[in-house]
């Protein structure tokens, strides 16, 4: 007898359901200051697009990448900067566009779901060629749209310190908060430590209304709509965090959970590969990017991302190995599923759903000593 007919439909839909801690609520000490690094390419998609052939469906009704390039002002001005499309090993060119004064570029008419490349070439200018992986999850009824933010550095012989170079969009994270918003804040802090995020949520809203581009507020304010579960207002909260910082890691980690959880998982990816370009040192981004691949079923990306959670350790591990768990069990490679499901009881042998799994596994032993016999 199969395992398939084995396991119940109650068993595979439970392991099939999301199963992820939340973020904590609580204030972050970790200082994220370094701007990222060039990211990857990342892996090929196994079904590339094609742009200008068959699979370009246009701008009306395909999937779009629009994104700004932000730069030193004064090498932004009246500069149009090529901007290329490629595939998601970052070896094949798709297709290719310009910015406008504003430094912004559009791609339209992608028909296919997968990993692509966004790379601004060197040309001999002042600044160092850059690229960005960005994820596109293209469905019929609602063409999406990806958007990509590319910070360019200038070659290291050129100054970046002069009064009239100054940087676009790039803050420093110690900010000249004034005091009254520093005083609402150490207020929110003291309620956020008393678990009280309804009372954190009222003075956090007035450092902002004193000061509006308040990072720490703003984040914090974030993941407290997140702890009361109001995803949309911690979306806009995080959203502005990411513009007052975009050098950091954590609010776009913040950011990518509250796009789960509002079912947005293709803008939820690109978020959270930008934290993992980052900081790929973090388990807890590793396991959100690997969550997230897996609900635009991106299974094969999913299981990389989640071992590599596992390798980096931390609190995310257990729940790393019951998703691996579910995700073979969906692949039928049964053996694998029974090993990262056993690991997930070891490490968490009181979690509510624990007698299920237990059950599950001794259904495949007993599967597998049938077919045996």
């Amino acid at each position: 007898m199969s395992v398939a007919r084995v396991l119940s439909p109650i068993a595979i839909l439970l392991l099939l359901t999301f199963n992820y801690p939340p973020l904590s609520a609580r204030p972050s000490e970790t200082s994220y200051s370094e701007p990222p690094g060039q990211s990857s390419g990342g892996q090929s998609s196994t079904d590339p697009v094609s742009i200008g052939g068959p699979n370009r469906t246009g701008g009306i009704g395909g999937g779009r990448i629009s994104g700004r390039v932000r730069a030193p002002a004064a090498f932004l001005k009246n500069t149009r900067l090529t901007v290329l499309l490629l595939d998601g090993s970052g070896n094949t060119r798709l297709d290719a566009t310009s910015t406008d004064e504003r430094g912004d570029f559009l791609f339209t008419g992608i028909a296919r779901t997968g990993l692509y490349t966004i790379y601004i070439p060197e040309t001999g200018r002042s600044y160092q060629s850059d690229k960005q992986s960005v994820y596109l999850y293209v469905t019929p009824n609602n063409p999406p749209q990806a958007l990509v933010t590319i910070l360019l550095r200038l070659k290291d012989n050129l100054p970046t310190d002069r009064p009239d170079q100054p940087v676009v969009s790039v803050i420093e994270l110690k900010q000249d908060v004034p005091k009254r918003a520093r005083q609402l804040y150490d207020k929110a802090r003291q309620e956020i430590e008393k678990d009280r995020p309804g009372e954190a949520v009222k003075y956090l809203q007035k450092a902002i209304e004193v000061f509006p581009d308040h990072y720490r507020a703003n984040l914090d304010l974030g993941r407290q709509h997140i702890a009361l579960k109001q995803y949309e207002a911690a979306e806009s909260r995080l959203r502005r965090a990411v513009e007052i910082n975009d050098r950091s890691p954590e609010p776009l980690l913040y950011l990518g959970y509250a796009l789960m959880q509002r079912s947005q998982f293709g803008e939820a990816v690109n978020v959270i590969r930008r934290a993992v370009d980052m900081d790929s040192t973090s388990s807890l981004a590793h396991f959100y990017l690997g969550v997230a691949l897996r609900s635009v079923s991106d299974l094969d990306g999913a299981i990389r991302e989640l071992n590599r959670a596992i390798v980096l350790g931390g609190p995310v591990v257990a729940q790393a190995h019951f998703q691996l768990g579910s995700i073979f069990l969906y692949k039928k490679d049964y053996p694998q599923a029974k090993v990262h499901l056993e690991k997930y009881l070891a490490l968490n042998p009181s979690a509510p759903e624990a007698e299920q799994i237990a059950k599950i596994i001794e259904k495949i032993d007993r599967s597998v000593n049938t077919k045996k016999d």
